[in-house]
């Protein structure tokens, strides 16, 4: 019985583990995080790059090394609707595909405290 109750913890814990670290996505030593000036949560950002990662995966299916290089704020959050409190504001992050370099428009909304939402658009 002990060893079952060990055995399912164990068995979480690494459940656990491995969608931190693919929520994380990859990491490169010495590389500066490119999302310190996002205006989203880390939450967020983690649900975007993810998304962002699947798509980018049917553009090149040989590449096998992405990973986000820079993201700045390039419309600052503004409210859309004052009785929500919904605000929006787009990042533009840039996409190393394989030592191509990708860029995307991510578009934020944010409604009250708490809930937000995003698409994104590859730019071209």
């Amino acid at each position: 019985m002990v060893a079952t109750a060990f055995i399912r913890f164990f068995s979480c814990f690494l459940l656990a583990l491995g969608l931190a670290i693919l929520s994380a996505g990859p990491t490169h030593a010495g590389q500066s995080n490119p999302f310190s000036t996002s205006l989203a949560s880390e939450l967020l950002q983690s649900r975007a790059q993810l998304r962002i990662y699947r798509h980018d995966d049917q553009a090149d299916l040989a590449c096998q090394s992405r990973h986000f290089i820079a993201a700045k704020v390039v419309r600052q959050p503004r409210v859309v609707n004052e009785k929500l409190n919904e605000r929006k504001w787009i990042e533009r992050w840039v996409l190393d595909r394989c030592g191509d370099h990708v860029t995307y428009d991510v578009y934020f909304t944010e409604v009250g405290e708490g809930g937000a939402i995003f698409t994104f658009l590859e730019v071209h």
